[in-house]
């Protein structure tokens, strides 16, 4: 019995993870705009400091959202209806919501409590850390296959070398 209840709580916080309540800043705007997801609305608390209050202090119009999926969809207000795939990463403390379309970032968030700027949070295969994996950062793996030199972000099979098998794995990481 012990070790069920071990086990469900590990699981239950190995899949929150990916979850979007709770309280949020937006890179850029970190010491002025965090938002605030709690049972399907999303509060938005301003502040001039970087000092953010709770709910008492987002105004009295929050947005509705809901989650299909990795999709978010947000009410806006004004019949502006927005919809975003969101992609966690670093664990689950950095969200990207990206444009359905195209997948251009639209903005980044983070959790309230986590360092955005000093982490150890690397993604394997974004060599030039634009947040985006794609052919760019396949071009810089190549190159630095050719100038035999090691980027650990590109070591995606983790051997210690950079080679073709680093590059299919990318290539087959941006397909899929």
């Amino acid at each position: 019995m012990r070790y069920l209840i071990s086990i469900t709580l590990i699981l239950s916080s190995l899949f929150s993870q990916n979850e979007i309540e709770g309280r949020w800043h937006l890179v850029g705007y970190e010491d002025n705009v965090m938002y605030q997801f709690e049972d399907n609305y999303r509060y938005s608390i301003y502040s001039t400091d970087g000092n953010f209050g709770g709910l008492e202090d987002a105004g009295n119009s929050p947005n509705p959202y809901s989650i299909e999926e990795n999709i978010i969809t947000i009410d806006l207000f004004f019949g502006i209806i927005v919809s975003y795939q969101m992609n966690y990463r670093c664990e689950g403390q950095v969200v990207e919501f990206n444009i359905i379309e195209d997948g251009t970032t639209q903005e980044v968030l983070f959790r309230e409590g986590y360092n955005y700027i000093n982490n150890n949070c690397e993604e394997y295969g974004d060599l030039n850390d634009d947040g985006n994996i794609n052919i760019f950062d396949v071009d810089m793996l190549v190159s630095y296959i050719l100038d035999n030199s090691l980027y650990e972000n590109g070591d995606f099979n983790q051997d210690g070398t950079l080679n073709v098998f680093d590059v299919i794995m990318l290539i087959d990481m941006i397909i899929n």
